[in-house]
């Protein structure tokens, strides 16, 4: 195929990506059952922006440090994680990445086992993590494919491209914002959207693309202080 062509058929379907998602943030129902990997999510909620809280996940990657998505956090003036044993624990932004719909929480005393990073490998099961009124849960899901997502930051304003995870099959509903792609218990990727026309259809964003958030955050960088997203 030309590569003009082959080029062209990429844009399009990024752009359709671009055209039918919604992000997935507020309440949810789902499974309990804390295992290994489980005991890595919290559920966030998250006040001050808006007229009723906002709900996500969030997950261990580091001694009292969570990895979520920006657009549940950013300009909130109240963050609270509530854990698997029932704890609800405040939170402070220790990193932001509007772009890539990134952030980092700290929370003293989290106590949660920090969740390996990895790269998704082709042929190998995914499941969902995510954390339904408090209860963790992992869902099988699949990968479609690896795909550059077209889309706005947080604001709607600036144009970016997400190195992302497309996901079908899988059962992303509203607060599950921020859960993992979890691949033989490793995390490659975070969820932040979901289709508007299809069901089952999610995108995720490749975890190797917020390293740099969480690097900021463990060496304690100062964080700009953020509007409230759309």
């Amino acid at each position: 195929m030309p590569a003009g062509r082959r080029a062209g058929l990429i844009a399009v379907a990024v752009a359709a990506v671009a055209a039918a998602i919604a992000v997935a943030s507020t309440s949810s129902d789902g499974p309990a059952a804390v295992g290994p990997t489980t005991a890595s999510a919290v559920s966030v909620r998250a006040s001050g922006c808006r007229r009723t809280f906002t709900r996500s996940v969030a997950l261990a990657v580091g001694p009292d440090l969570l990895l979520t998505v920006a657009h549940a956090v950013a300009g909130e003036t109240v963050i609270e994680v509530t854990t698997p044993d029932g704890r609800v624990l405040p939170a402070s932004l220790a990193a932001v990445d509007p772009g890539l719909d990134g952030a980092v929480l700290r929370v003293a005393g989290l106590g949660l086992p920090p969740l390996a990073l990895d790269s998704y490998r082709s042929g190998i099961p995914v499941e969902l993590l995510t954390m339904p009124e408090t209860r963790p849960g992992l869902e099988p899901a699949e990968v479609q494919r690896l795909v550059s997502v077209k889309t706005s930051d947080i604001y709607g304003g600036k144009p970016v491209v997400r190195p992302g995870i497309e996901l079908v099959r899988s059962t992303v509903e509203a607060g599950d914002s921020g859960g993992g792609v979890i691949q033989g218990g490793r995390l490659v990727g975070v969820v932040w959207a979901t289709s508007r026309e299809t069901d089952g259809r999610a995108w995720a964003t490749q975890v190797s693309a917020f390293e740099h958030l969480i690097e900021s955050a463990r060496d304690g960088s100062p964080v700009a202080e953020l509007p409230c997203s759309r």
